[in-house]
């Protein structure tokens, strides 16, 4: 059939007699092709060659090995793939270029892993490339935080297939809401995110994809493991091995590896070469997500996600709300709770500081390493201070406060015990002067009533007696008082009285 070309005026005669003739059953159509060419044999047989390249069998009807393995796996038939000493028992999910399954091996040992495929109709040059590159990455890295590679190799007919340490858990944003941990078992979890992503750098390797789906929460009898996954796009930083990607393996023009929500800037403009402070931004926006529950940069629309272009003017242009403030800001519009303010409290400061330090636009202003990202959450989880917060007297002070707690701690109870034993020993001291204040007035004012009885009774010596008793007592406001300035006039009047009297009486005698 490729020899034959509907140009000139028999081949459009030739193209309207074929069409003509679909439009027949079987039974009918030699009748009509008899009687629609009778006038001319040539043509009649060459509709009738036509017709018969149209039944024969084509290349593409034949069944390739990897469409019978596609078939197989598409219509739910895993169970009969296999793959090395490998069975497919099940899809576990699908990435941007390859597929993974849950695989058992029987023989020699009886145990699960992920296998991963390359996503059919994605064999280029391109993909391939990409997942020989992982297995490369993979043997390289051996840290408990990381799926491990288990085996990997070609089929016969040329599918690609890696099996990894299968991990059963949730990834870690999911983990933790269901569990319901609090900020300290988070910034635990993801140490140990942060301790994975160091053994990558430590090997010259870069993630590029570090997301909430990528980090893995498994329940072990240790407690709960970490597990970094997905290294299909992750980059050696070893010139040798970089050297050895030929031009048609490079990155295809308009392809962006990786989650712009979690890609750096420099990740997003790809212009410039990256480094391992982007996978500390994308840590960054990880730890934002996991404090707060949401991204940094999101839509006006609530609901609906940034596209790459807004979401790069936005990195660019913007800086992302703190996370005290998001976590307020997400509060609020379901009304804000006590939890949402009290989540906030404890965000502001230190982790405000490390999360935005990690997500600086300028790679020069972020954390430098992942281990100086690690070192700020290891000393704010000790109260020490911290890199990414200006330091001051008063803020030294109080992380020095914090982190000796039981010291402080117990010096203030000392403290307090003083200062409530000096009060109750100032509280009795006044009493007793209260007290012998009160006995004071209340023997000055009976002292004052007996002069004053005294004086009506003309028993001069009592009230003057009394009178004395109180000037040796009391003090001079209360001798100064009216009462007793005029008890003690009256007493010395009645005394001078009583002296002239009995001047009077001595002379008479």
């Amino acid at each position: 059939m490729s020899g034959w070309s509907f140009t000139g005026s028999h081949s459009e005669e030739l193209q309207a007699v074929f069409l003509e003739e679909l439009e027949f059953c079987d039974a009918e159509r030699e009748q009509f092709l008899l009687h629609r060419c009778q006038k001319s044999p040539e043509l009649l047989q060459q509709v009738r060659e036509l017709l018969n390249a149209g039944d024969r069998p084509s290349i593409l009807d034949q069944q390739l090995p990897e469409a019978v393995l596609a078939q197989s796996l598409l219509a739910g038939g895993m169970a009969q793939a296999r793959f090395g000493h490998w069975q497919v028992r099940r899809l576990l999910g699908h990435g941007g270029m390859g597929s993974v399954y849950l695989a058992e091996q029987e023989q020699p040992v009886q145990r699960l892993a992920a296998l991963k495929l390359i996503q059919l109709g994605q064999e280029s040059d391109e993909s391939l490339w990409r997942f020989q590159q992982e297995q490369q990455v993979l043997a390289r890295l051996s840290h408990p935080h990381i799926a491990g590679l288990i085996d990997a190799a070609v089929q016969p007919s040329g599918v690609s297939w890696l099996a990894m340490e299968y991990v059963d858990g949730r990834q870690l944003t999911d983990w933790c809401r269901a569990r319901g941990c609090d900020l300290r078992e988070r910034l635990r979890l993801f140490l140990q995110c942060c301790e994975a992503v160091r053994h990558a750098h430590q090997n010259a390797i870069i993630h590029r994809d570090l997301k909430p789906s990528n980090i893995l929460v498994a329940d072990t009898r240790e407690g709960p493991m970490v597990k970094v996954i997905d290294f299909g796009i992750a980059r050696i930083l070893d010139e040798s091995q970089d050297s050895q990607r030929t031009p048609s393996r490079r990155t295809r023009a308009g392809f962006l590896p990786g989650t712009p929500q979690y890609m750096s800037p420099e990740q997003l403009c790809g212009e410039i070469p990256v480094d391992i402070r982007t996978d500390v931004y994308s840590l960054g926006v990880v730890l934002y997500v996991l404090l707060t529950g949401g991204e940094p940069y999101i839509s006006e629309n609530r609901g609906s996600s940034l596209s790459r272009m807004s979401l790069l003017q936005a990195v660019l242009d913007q800086d992302p709300a703190l996370p005290s403030q998001r976590v307020l800001q997400q509060s609020s519009a379901g009304g804000a709770d006590e939890t949402a303010r009290l989540l906030a409290r404890r965000l502001r400061g230190n982790l405000d500081a490390i999360v935005l330090k990690a997500m600086a636009r300028e790679r020069e202003r972020r954390y430098q390493s992942v281990a100086e990202l690690m070192s700020d959450l290891q000393c704010h989880l000790s109260d020490r201070p911290i890199l990414a917060r200006p330091d001051s007297w008063w803020y030294r002070l109080r992380r020095r406060i914090l982190r000796n707690r039981g010291l402080v701690s117990a010096l203030a109870a000392v403290f307090l015990a003083l200062s409530i034993g000096i009060l109750l020993a100032d509280r009795q001291r006044q009493r007793a002067v209260d007290s012998e204040m009160r006995l004071k007035l209340r023997n000055y004012c009976a002292d004052l009533l007996l002069a004053s009885l005294a004086l009506d009774d003309g028993d001069t010596a009592n009230a003057v007696a009394a009178l004395d008793r109180q000037r040796e007592t009391s003090d001079a406001r209360e001798l100064d008082s009216l009462e007793f300035r005029l008890l003690s006039y009256l007493s010395a009047a009645r005394v001078n009285q009583w002296r002239q009297n009995k001047r009077h009486f001595i002379t008479a005698v």
